[in-house]
């Protein structure tokens, strides 16, 4: 986990806005887990569990940015915790791995992880107590995944980095052929001479695209954690929900990937022609 030099200011802000917010109400249920027990298998749904805790906490100074991204390993996810100060706490990556390799694969275990995420930084709960019901079941011997190996041509290199880019362009963290276009330069820069299917594979062609690719990944991130963070802001003086945001940029309600630049910059713009909630003070 990284953060800023001094927490102080943020930590007794969190103090605050953990003491004040509730537990999300159940307003989901998962079949896969449903018994005969009442009420099993309910739990909050993203949409309850961000308008439960983000509103508490931006009365408090507080911002909570998520930035999805990709490895390897799949969807990973950081969760940043802002105060008006200027201090942060950051999350180490999450990474879970997609059911399927595809956007609605990702779109789910990303879902999944910015619910649990956010139900973690405010220490509440947001499914149903079973009582030990699912953790008594016997439990499948774990499969580990092969380690990956290096690309042996350029062609494999190149495919490799359009299925990334692919996995960036789902999480809505680029464009196609940004990321392309960054790894070239990256390698003529480094004295890679000519087009990346010319470069000598495995090394040094493979180091200076992975080298690359995570630089280019940090870049993406960095270039929406101020945005998300204004997004949260304003919802709160606009007295508005990010459901309705997301029914305002034509994104359905159970949108998870997360917003892409241009995504995030409409959703600035439309929340800043909304009036502000009147402010009310004691009399």
């Amino acid at each position: 986990m990284n953060h800023s030099d001094s927490i102080a200011l943020l930590s007794k802000a969190l103090v605050a806005a953990q003491a004040e917010v509730a537990n999300p109400s159940l307003d989901a249920v998962n079949p896969h887990f449903a018994t005969a027990r009442k009420g099993a298998g309910r739990y909050a749904s993203l949409a309850e569990v961000r308008n439960t805790i983000v509103p508490v906490f931006a009365k408090h100074g507080l911002a909570i940015v998520q930035l999805p991204g990709s490895n390897e390993r799949g969807p990973s996810l950081v969760t940043l915790l802002i105060h008006a100060s200027g201090e942060f706490l950051e999350s180490d990556p999450l990474i879970l791995p997609a059911t399927k390799q595809d956007a609605q694969g990702y779109g789910s275990a990303l879902t999944y992880a910015r619910r649990y995420a956010l139900l973690a930084l405010a220490n509440v709960v947001g499914e149903d107590d079973d009582d030990g019901e699912v953790a008594s079941q016997p439990v499948a011997a774990p499969v580990h995944a092969a380690k990956p190996t290096k690309p042996a041509t350029g062609r494999e290199l190149l495919e490799r980095i359009k299925a990334r880019e692919a996995q960036m362009v789902t999480a809505h963290l680029c464009q196609s052929g940004e990321l392309l276009a960054a790894v070239q330069k990256a390698g003529n820069k480094a004295g890679l001479i000519g087009h990346l299917l010319e470069w000598p594979c495995p090394e040094p062609a493979y180091g200076v695209a992975r080298d690359a690719i995570d630089a280019f990944e940090r870049g993406c991130k960095g270039a929406t954690a101020i945005q998300m963070g204004r997004i949260d802001e304003l919802l709160v003086r606009k007295g508005q929900h990010y459901v309705a945001l997301l029914d305002a940029l034509a994104l359905p309600a159970d949108h998870a990937a997360g917003l892409d630049r241009d995504q995030a910059s409409r959703g600035i713009a439309w929340l800043s022609s909304l009036q502000d909630v009147p402010v009310a003070t004691g009399g």
